[in-house]
């Protein structure tokens, strides 16, 4: 069962063993003291990034540092789902994942709550150039090598997370955010789950593997199915279902082209190591998917799947020029699930 939310008489919020007001997040029994050495009053908010159903996205600034943030403002914390979607965020301020971080992992740096207004603000890690979900609608289909570099850091990503007995559960383009230098980090953990294997339902159906459609327990080989269709989407420079089956949208669609219909697969202008790639993370059956480091090699991409070996070599740069080429306005630089 959850554990209960309690309110402190100086207007601290006691939640899951996290101590969060105004000067910041303190976490018992991990850590003595603040996260941070600044307050909420020292980050200046600027213009909106994103919105959710329930929250907002701000680009901000340190005025004590000039540090560039993006700080995500939640509302009412009585909302049981914002609460577990917070306590996501939280459990990437534990010690044992700020001592061994993840470049592939947008960095949190503090959580602020204010009992009068009842917001919460997250201050994380600002990725300038905005969402993958932008790049590809505003740059088109990815070559493969620029394909190649960011799936791998996805899946260096994902290889952390289950290092660390972490689900991701909502892999999709709008959560994968760039940086203008090209850089891939994965971010929003507010479906994610600490148990390797879960039955519960979250996430985005479009992403989702064919066992979750189906309501059967799942492991972290849903999140390679995820990334493989996040994959497929660069390449086709659409949602691969809209692609090829059509535009209906729905949860009993979704089933069916999921679990009944051949999975979508890149066309000959990509080649048999791109394709394999693709096959082997949207396999039907879970066993038949390779875990994240198999595919992806930490510390030896040369070793890792063809896919990602032959572009081994090739560094962000040719993300950051991809992104430059779909450059133009589109829109908000993020999409906020929560």
């Amino acid at each position: 069962m959850e554990s209960s939310m309690e309110f402190t008489q100086q207007g601290s919020m006691v939640y899951k063993g996290y101590k969060i007001n105004q000067q910041g997040v303190q976490i018992s029994p991990d850590r003595d003291g603040q996260v941070s050495p600044f307050m909420l009053k020292d980050i200046k908010l600027s213009e909106v990034l994103g919105r959710g159903t329930s929250s907002v996205v701000k680009k901000g600034e340190n005025t004590l540092t000039g540090e560039k943030v993006a700080v995500k403002i939640l509302g009412t914390v009585y909302n049981p789902e914002l609460r577990k979607a917070l306590h996501s965020e939280l459990k990437l301020l534990t010690k044992k994942l700020q001592e061994t971080p993840s470049p592939h992992i947008v960095r949190v740096i503090d959580v602020f709550y204010l009992q009068d207004e009842d917001m919460m603000h997250i201050v994380l890690e600002l990725c300038d150039a905005g969402s993958l979900d932008r790049t590809i609608r505003s740059a088109g289909r990815a070559p493969e090598a620029v394909a190649s570099v960011v799936t791998r850091q996805v899946f260096l990503a994902l290889g952390f997370l289950f290092d660390h007995g972490i689900q991701h559960r909502d892999i999709k383009p709008s959560n994968v955010l760039l940086t203008r230098e090209g850089a891939v980090k994965l971010s929003d953990f507010g479906s994610s789950k600490e148990d390797i294997t879960a039955e519960t339902f979250c996430g985005t159906t479009r992403y989702m593997s064919p066992e979750r459609l189906n309501g059967r327990e799942y492991s972290t080989k849903a999140d390679v199915w995820s990334a493989g269709m996040v994959m497929l989407e660069m390449c086709f420079g659409d949602h691969p279902y809209h692609v090829c089956f059509g535009t209906d949208g729905s949860f009993v669609a979704m089933i069916e082209y999921a679990t009944k219909h051949d999975t979508p697969r890149l066309d000959d202008s990509y080649s048999d190591h791109a394709r394999g790639f693709a096959c082997l993370c949207l396999a039907k059956r879970p066993d038949d998917r390779p875990p994240p480091g198999m595919l992806v090699k930490p510390g030896n991409l040369r070793g890792s799947h063809p896919f990602v070996a032959q572009h081994a070599a090739l560094g962000n740069a040719a993300v950051a020029e991809w992104i430059q080429l779909g450059a133009r306005g589109v829109g908000p630089l993020l999409s906020v699930g929560t």
